[in-house]
């Protein structure tokens, strides 16, 4: 038990309280205390870790931009492991062990996580035993508890070899997640055009829509990498309507312009991307050029048709936005324009 006033009124204290963060901002290095955190904190931890598992999972991107299957984290075991309270030299035995993967999975949902080392989605990682499982008869298609498939979690870690053992033993690459997200979806998102590409080659839809209504190729203007115009080109090629619209009415090339990449922008251009296209809320693509200040961007959508005079719904033309957001050499670029002019377009869906 440590000294002093604090300690004394420490365990009245809940964690989700406003004097907890007040609190441990003044004692930051003692929240490694074990006795705070088997009273207080380990419960509420483990409950939320067990909840959220699946989903922090799905969202963790490692420094190369590289998803992983939970059979990963499992492996990772003894590199996460620590004791607490050790630099106060606090001393504890294994039962004292922080053992990340059994806090996410051993009281789980049982269904989903045991034999986790067996399944076919703790086998991404090993394309030999995943070969061996396939081949044993086990279900290439069976969803877990998000309703991704093998096939979805090979393209999140951006396994191409696991991708074609799976489609060579009938994997089906139209299956959707909860989110109506095929396997194509993920491998767009890495950015990675090798597992694109892999996909494709195995009967992928370029064009699928997710619960809404955006397509693969929405989901690769988004994603983090240097081949991410690669993936463009090869959606594209593969049939993808490159002027298909989600429920927010945005293309993809709104999403390359709210990105800010030119490459990916030029991209699709060069594709045949309308550059008139409103968004439900009346901006085109130069609305949004405008707004940030992307001159570069802005010549690239003028030599491409986009009309400096469009108005849409109530947010002016883009001269009359960058002017708004004090992009004046931007507004002078546009005034000088020769593109189309006085043309109205309305907010589409």
């Amino acid at each position: 038990e440590r000294d002093g006033p604090y300690w004394k009124i420490a365990h009245h204290v809940r964690p989700d309280s406003d004097f907890w963060a007040w609190f441990v901002s003044d004692h930051y290095d003692e929240t490694l205390n074990p006795s705070l955190y088997l009273d207080f904190m380990r419960p509420s931890v483990r409950d939320m870790a067990r909840a959220n598992a699946d989903a922090i999972i799905g969202l963790h991107v490692d420094a190369n931009g590289q998803r992983h299957s939970r059979q990963w984290f499992a492996d990772k075991t003894h590199e996460l492991r620590t004791y607490w309270g050790v630099n106060y030299g606090h001393r504890g035995d294994d039962k004292d062990l922080i053992m990340i993967h059994e806090i996410c999975f051993k009281d789980g949902d049982a269904a989903a996580t045991e034999n986790l080392a067996e399944s076919l989605h703790g086998a991404i990682e090993n394309p030999k035993k995943l070969e061996q499982l396939c081949g044993g008869g086990a279900n290439v298609n069976a969803p877990d508890a998000a309703g991704r498939t093998p096939l979805h979690w090979a393209a999140r870690a951006r396994n191409v070899k696991a991708i074609d053992v799976l489609l060579a033993y009938r994997a089906d690459p139209k299956l959707r997640d909860r989110d109506g997200r095929t396997a194509l979806f993920d491998a767009a998102g890495t950015g990675d055009a090798k597992v694109v590409a892999a996909l494709l080659r195995g009967g992928a839809d370029p064009n699928a829509v997710d619960a809404f209504h955006a397509t693969p190729l929405h989901a690769a203007v988004h994603a983090r990498g240097e081949n991410v115009a690669d993936v463009v080109d090869q959606l594209v090629h593969a049939g993808a309507s490159i002027d298909s619209r989600d429920d927010f009415g945005c293309t993809a090339l709104h999403g390359a312009v709210r990105r800010g990449d030119e490459a990916i922008v030029a991209a699709l251009l060069d594709a045949g991307a309308d550059a008139n296209i409103a968004d439900s809320y009346g901006a085109t693509p130069l609305h949004l050029t405008a707004s940030r200040g992307f001159g570069t961007m802005a010549r690239l959508l003028m030599e491409h048709g986009a009309n400096v005079q469009a108005r849409a719904g109530g947010r002016g033309t883009p001269i009359e936005v960058a002017v708004k957001s004090g992009h004046d050499q931007l507004a002078a670029v546009m005034r000088a324009s020769t593109g189309p002019q006085n043309l109205s377009i309305g907010a589409r869906r």
